[in-house]
């Protein structure tokens, strides 16, 4: 297969007079183009024929500039020429497609465009989860530049092997669900270069290699153990009295995640209803407020209290964030930060408790699960829709033709 690579100004001027020079690629009689940063002024000032660096003529006023960019762009494709013919994926087609995208087969490069892209989006849990990959990549290659090509059954085995010897920051090695989603993470990025015709001869690497599930589980708090934890005597207004509220809401409203929880303001509340979009999946809920969760409410309200004000304390200490001082990354962050103290805070109270389970905020939706499961007028469909499993994909059509009267029911009885 041979592929022939020339420049050439286009045929017609733009509105400014002048004419866009473009690298073609020849496969087989059939033209490939890419556009350039580069112009001319006079297409007679442009010589597809002359030696290296001599393209444009000396009469154009960028003309040094531009030719030393022809001979960047003209030795860059033939780097990726290279790679996408030891690849078995050369054409000329392919070539041009990945000279627009600015990809050398860099894996490295593609993670960084990914990162960049869920940082657009303002979707940070996918940016964290890539951020922590890219690191213990680094880390694994001495800081070296991954190519598709790496990623071969021995590069990836090993990775993981890696990973099992890892320390946290707390000296502690990494759990095996922790590796577990650093592997799906990698996974997941190659199956999405695949999907964007970064490579388009995929290897079976990903299917040869198999990480079993983590054995932890997250259990549940009964009850009994609820009502151990209410009746702690706490000092009022103190932070683990503060941490208790937020759990029990967090409970009581379905298992509102935390996130969710402690950045809710008193314009989200409207009559006896709490209505919301979840941070995490950007979806609409609407609960009912019943008896349980409004005695938590009432303990934050206060007749100064403003719309715009934050209804829990946590945020409210740090209610200038959201005045301009700090980017979307920052805020993210901060509410990660909050919900770490919430979740050391949860230990000190189970441990008060006498509790011996591992408790954090998100076992509050496993245990408001739980509950409801043993309730006779519950079902495991209305349950999902009150948890916001948005991603439960054969019942999710089924999941929102349910009213808020069938939830609202649903939630009562679970704490009645």
């Amino acid at each position: 297969m041979r592929i022939t690579l020339n420049f050439e100004p286009n045929s017609y001027a733009k509105k400014n007079g002048t004419f866009t020079i473009y690298l073609r690629a020849t496969e087989n009689g059939y033209h490939h183009k890419m556009g350039l940063d580069v112009y001319v002024a006079d297409r007679k000032n442009f010589n597809s024929h002359a030696t290296k660096e001599n393209w444009i003529s000396s009469k154009e006023i960028y003309s040094k500039l531009f030719n030393s960019r022809l001979s960047a762009v003209l030795n860059s494709a033939h780097k990726v020429m290279s790679e996408l013919e030891q690849r078995g994926e050369l054409s000329a087609q392919l070539l041009i497609r990945f000279l627009k995208r600015g990809d050398d087969g860099s894996f490295s490069s593609f993670i960084e465009r990914k990162k960049q892209e869920y940082l657009n989006n303002k979707q940070y849990g996918c940016f964290d989860l890539i951020d922590n990959l890219q690191k213990k990549l680094v880390v694994y290659t001495n800081g070296k530049d991954i190519q598709f090509r790496d990623l071969t059954y021995r590069f990836v085995s090993e990775f993981v092997t890696f990973l099992s010897n890892v320390e946290s920051r707390r000296g502690k090695k990494l759990s095996s669900s922790t590796i577990r989603d650093l592997y799906s993470q990698l996974k997941t990025l190659y199956k999405k270069a695949a999907q964007e015709d970064y490579i388009t001869v995929q290897t079976n690497v990903f299917e040869r290699i198999k990480i079993k599930r983590s054995q932890e589980k997250r259990i549940p708090l009964t009850t009994a153990e609820i009502d151990k934890i209410k009746a702690i005597e706490l000092e009022r207004g103190s932070g683990l009295w503060h941490t208790r509220n937020y759990f029990l809401f967090s409970m009581y409203m379905a298992g509102m995640r935390i996130g969710d929880v402690i950045t809710l303001r008193w314009d989200n509340v409207q009559d006896d209803r709490l209505s919301y979009t979840m941070r995490k999946t950007k979806t609409f809920s609407s609960l009912l407020i019943h008896e349980k969760a409004q005695e938590i409410l009432n303990l934050y309200k206060r007749e100064n209290n403003e719309a715009s004000d934050y209804i829990f304390s946590i945020m409210n200490k740090s209610r200038t964030i959201y005045r301009g001082r700090l980017s979307d990354r920052q805020k993210n962050q901060l509410i990660k930060s909050k919900i770490a103290t919430i979740n050391y805070n949860l230990k000190r109270i189970a441990k008060m408790a006498e509790i011996n389970k591992n408790i954090s905020a998100h076992i509050a939706r496993h245990t408001f699960a739980s509950i409801a499961s043993q309730s006779k007028s519950s079902n495991i469909y209305t349950i999902s829709q009150l948890l916001g499993h948005s991603s439960v994909s054969i019942t999710q059509t089924y999941l929102n033709g349910l009213n808020y009267k069938e939830k609202d029911q649903c939630l009562l009885q679970v704490f009645k």
